[in-house]
């Protein structure tokens, strides 16, 4: 996925834990892609910023949003991807079926972390298909740019992507 704004994915930490978010923020520093608008101690918080801002990705740690996630996210009026960060491993079952992207156990392992991000990518490729206007033969088509093989031309006036 290039970094260009248009496939920036902007995400979200909400956690009590001062070294799982270091650690998040450590491994998504690594990734060009993926954007870090803000960290939060307390689901009430995140709630009111996910009101405010579109966020596409949220970890949340499974003991402060899990219990009431149903509740939750009813107020929330666009709900992003989520990746839960939990201790427990017997939660991952009852995480899938919150609608969760992904699990990741603590401690969490880059290796594991860009298995979650993978997946993240992928949905997130599904829902926002990225697409360029071409001009061909005077007139203009959009097409999606991963049907994009080669883009050729006669004249010096183009821009290149």
């Amino acid at each position: 996925m290039h970094s260009n704004k248009a496939n920036v994915i902007k995400c979200i930490i909400v956690n009590t834990s001062p070294t799982v978010i270091d650690t998040i923020k450590s491994y998504l520093n690594r990734i060009e892609y993926i954007e870090l608008v803000a960290s939060f101690n307390n689901p009430i918080d995140a709630i009111s910023f996910l009101n405010k801002k579109k966020i596409d990705l949220a970890f949340l740690d499974e003991r402060l949003c899990s219990f009431n996630w149903i509740n939750i996210s009813k107020k929330i009026n666009h709900l992003p991807q989520i990746i839960f960060t939990s201790n427990n491993a017997k939660f991952r079952l009852e995480a899938f079926k919150l609608n969760a992207t992904y699990y990741l156990t603590k401690s969490i392992e880059f290796s594991d972390f860009l298995k979650g991000i993978h997946k993240v990518e992928n949905r997130f490729k599904r829902l926002n298909p990225t697409t360029a206007n071409m001009v061909s033969a005077g007139t203009i088509e959009t097409k999606k740019e991963e049907d994009i093989i080669l883009i050729k031309t006669e004249h010096e006036n183009y821009t290149q992507y």
